[in-house]
């Protein structure tokens, strides 16, 4: 896995912008997020709400820092860490101005992460929402936009998955593809797969041998 501290990159800004520059303890700032894990990637609206109100305080604090007294700093750091990670966690149906194309390029960005951990059986709401940055509440609201809920998402997504896997003749049993897809169980697995296709998995074996 790289070493995101090595990780370089470039920013490009058009016009004039007001930068901060944070360098917060990973640890200490991670026990502020659900299961300890700060997201790596996350927007965050500076005009209004916590986002402003985390903005402002970064603002005042590159300011007045030099007039602070050294055993307030400690205290005064994690407060900043305190509101930029209930900035963060915010939910962002909250601050308006959000279009349905960001909506709609976030919801893929979440699915495609969906798809990548499918296989994981512990793949809960809060796992999906707190990896991704958003709020149980946003996340529920992306998904309104379709027809399916979140969970109904990620059933059909792992009975597809499973599905071609049968076609294509992967996987030892019908019960590792069930397990490999993110199934605690081979029966739940075959009455959600006839639901979906009309057809047991045997079915699918059976007639792509024929």
């Amino acid at each position: 896995m790289a070493d995101l501290n090595a990780l370089t990159y470039e920013l490009h800004c058009k016009g004039e912008v007001r930068s901060f520059y944070l360098e917060l303890p990973r640890e200490a700032f991670s026990q502020r997020f659900a299961h300890g894990k700060a997201p790596l990637v996350a927007g965050l609206n500076t005009t209004r709400g916590l986002g402003r109100i985390a903005t402002e305080f970064c603002a005042t604090l590159a300011a007045e820092s030099g007039q602070v007294a050294a055993h307030r700093r400690p205290g005064i750091g994690d407060s900043l860490m305190d509101i930029l990670a209930q900035a963060l966690q915010a939910s962002s149906e909250d601050e308006p101005g959000e279009d349905s194309t960001v909506k709609a390029a976030r919801l893929r960005g979440i699915q495609n992460w969906i798809l990548q951990h499918l296989g994981e059986s512990d793949l809960t709401l809060e796992r999906i929402a707190t990896a991704n940055g958003v709020s149980l509440r946003y996340l529920h609201l992306l998904f309104k936009s379709g027809d399916e809920t979140v969970s109904e998402w990620i059933m059909g997504a792992r009975l597809q998955r499973a599905y071609d896997r049968l076609v294509r003749g992967e996987g030892r049993s019908i019960t590792e593809v069930a397990y490999d897809v993110g199934f605690n169980s081979s029966s739940h697995f075959s009455t959600k797969f006839r639901q979906r296709f009309g057809l047991t998995p045997r079915d699918v074996i059976r007639s792509d041998l024929n």
